[in-house]
């Protein structure tokens, strides 16, 4: 709506709503089904007599999830955009929103349902949630009573409140010269309602000079350069029913509760400081263009300093409980970004693209309330620390075996040790990080006539993994092994040969002698996780256009295209660090190389 000259109203109102439902169905010859009968049932008491089932013995489990979401949302804005005198250009917006997102979830789950007849069994829950069954076939080590978790229907709801204050403004002087900045202050049902927390401003503020268009500017070379300056903060939400200003209980429809009433479980303990994460960011930045275009791109270098994450701290356990959601330490970023875009030869029937992204991001945890002692274990096992990248590795100082082919290790003053428990938290060596340093892609794009290539190829480079190696050396084998558990240790003098660990049978002497995670989790067993892969390549021809004009269309093509068909490792161990854990050091199911052929059509 037109208020006056530049100025305009907008109102805007939105309703979502979706369903979702979804079954599953495991019939009575399906594992899960036949597994938790025998917990449920007892032998025959003499030859020749019957089972006793306290679980139908016909049917199977039938489980369903239904969905419901409903979304709405009510927005009032004034905007205003003019120009004066041919050189100031200035655009401005305020409004306000207000918003809800609203989740239900029901979920049944019936034993003995037969499909045909849309019929179930009938279960004694009260007896078999308290009492349950005795000496029944299978039980659980160290148990002989099977007691049974009655979850015949789940309820849940989830509710996200916001009201928004916001606006912008923006004002360019002759195009070379350009201020804006934004605010927004937000109340949500998500944090405490302490009112110095509520309505906090997210706001930015920024700049940028086109010095292309400056009258001393003069070159042949470049035809657009422009300078960007921004600063600004931004902020997460906490997770909905982690934290807020009331206690968070739920009702456990439970047989330990039967003739006592609803039974009530305390979730989250409430927070009324709780409050938003929270992230400034500087980002300084350079957009530019040379010959006349051939080669262009954006170069932006950032710092973001994040305070107040979320997340679960330790408190007084005299509350009744360990650990609550909370605002709980700092993390800084810094890093590049770098795009470039050239066209390498252009010329009537052939032309040559390519477009190169470029990024690096190194980040550090500078403020961390624990929710664990630190210990050297927890450093091996990646956990989170002040000081250090926040997904961190760390490996033990391996040396080698001793003449009994057990594990050595020195410790931070280099003296030898056996045992874990001989280590300290300082002991275990840092070897960098899990994610990715440098990142990005390189996407070619080929044309001639009415044929073209185009190909992506994506790197990850900068981070470490841990190598797998053998982890089998005590107790029952189980599993199958991999080809290197022959580099183990076997007779006396093997250690100058290997540096594998022999294998002990009996497990309570292998794990009172020694420590094999100083070798699964050697720093020497630390290696590079960089990576080049190429993602796919795509090769196209486009009919001529008379003929698709005939055939009643506007673009016909047919394609094909190859994905994850070519990589390149620093690894010599023929790891794919995309499909592998690097923490851990174990293998998961690679995707396989896989090829697509089709035809586009545009009426």
């Amino acid at each position: 709506m037109k208020l006056w000259k530049g100025l305009n109203y907008e109102g805007r109102a939105q309703y979502q709503r979706g369903s979702l439902e979804g079954y599953d169905y495991y019939d009575q010859n399906s594992y899960r089904v036949r597994n938790e009968r025998v917990f449920f049932t007892q032998a025959p008491a003499a030859a020749g007599a019957a089972p006793v089932y306290f679980l139908p013995n016909t049917g199977g489990h039938y489980l369903t999830q239904n969905q419901t979401q409903l979304a709405w949302t009510i927005r009032n804005q004034l905007s205003y955009e003019n120009t004066f005198a041919k050189k100031h250009q200035l655009s401005a917006l305020a409004g306000t929103e207000v918003r809800s997102n609203f989740s239900k979830t029901l979920g049944t789950f019936k034993r003995g349902y037969d499909f045909q007849t849309q019929s179930f069994g009938y279960v004694d829950e009260l007896m078999l949630g308290t009492t349950g069954v005795s000496n029944p076939v299978n039980f659980l080590p160290s148990r002989t009573i099977n007691v049974l978790t009655v979850n015949q229907h789940t309820y849940g709801e989830t509710d996200r409140r916001f009201f928004s204050l916001y606006g912008n403004m923006a004002y360019t002087y002759d195009r070379r010269y350009t201020l804006n900045s934004s605010v927004r202050m937000d109340q949500s049902n998500l944090f405490g309602s302490d009112p110095s927390i509520q309505y906090k401003p997210i706001w930015s503020i920024g700049g940028a000079w086109n010095i292309s268009r400056e009258n001393f500017f003069k070159s042949d070379l470049v035809n657009n350069l422009k300078l960007r300056l921004t600063y600004g903060l931004a902020g997460n939400a906490p997770i909905p029913g982690q934290g807020g200003p009331y206690d968070i209980v739920g009702a456990r429809n439970n047989a330990i509760f039967a003739g006592l009433g609803t039974g009530y479980v305390l979730f989250t303990p409430r927070n009324d400081l709780l409050t938003w994460e929270r992230t400034a960011t500087t980002n300084i930045g350079v957009d530019f263009g040379l010959f006349d275009n051939r080669l262009s791109g954006s170069i932006d270098a950032y710092d973001k300093q994040t305070s107040n994450l979320l997340g679960f701290v330790p408190i007084d356990p005299t509350t009744g409980f360990s650990y609550a959601y909370d605002n709980l330490g700092s993390l800084s970023n810094r890093g590049l970004e770098i795009m470039l875009n050239s066209v390498n030869i252009k010329s009537k029937d052939f032309q040559w693209r390519t477009t190169l992204t470029l990024s690096y991001n190194r980040n550090k945890i500078t403020e961390l309330k624990r929710n664990i002692v630190l210990t050297q274990s927890n450093k091996i096992n990646g956990t989170q620390m002040e000081g250090y990248s926040a997904y961190p590795i760390f490996g033990y100082n391996y040396i080698g075996l001793d003449p009994n082919g057990n594990p050595l290790a020195l410790n931070a003053t280099k003296d030898t040790v056996r045992l874990a428990s001989q280590l300290k938290v300082d002991d275990p060596m840092y070897a960098g990080t899990t994610q990715p340093l440098w990142y990005g892609g390189i996407t070619n794009q080929v044309s001639y006539k009415n044929f073209s290539l185009s190909f992506l190829i994506v790197y990850n480079l900068g981070h470490m993994m841990r190598r797998d190696v053998n982890r089998f050396y005590t107790g029952r084998l189980i599993n199958n092994l991999p080809t290197y558990f022959n580099d183990r240790w076997k007779v006396a003098g093997d250690e100058t040969k290997t540096d594998v660990p022999k294998y002990i049978a009996n497990t309570a002497t292998n794990t009172s002698s020694r420590n094999t995670a100083f070798y699964t989790s050697a720093f020497r067993n630390i290696e590079s996780a960089s990576y080049l892969r190429l993602r796919d390549l795509t090769l196209n021809y486009a009919l001529p256009s008379d003929m698709v004009k005939k055939l009643t269309m506007s673009e016909l093509s047919v394609y094909g295209q190859v994905n994850n068909v070519l990589l390149w490792t620093k690894n010599k161990n023929g790891i794919d660090p995309e499909y592998f854990d690097v923490q851990n050091g174990l293998r998961t199911e690679r995707m396989p190389a896989f090829y697509t052929f089709g035809i586009r059509a545009s009426f």
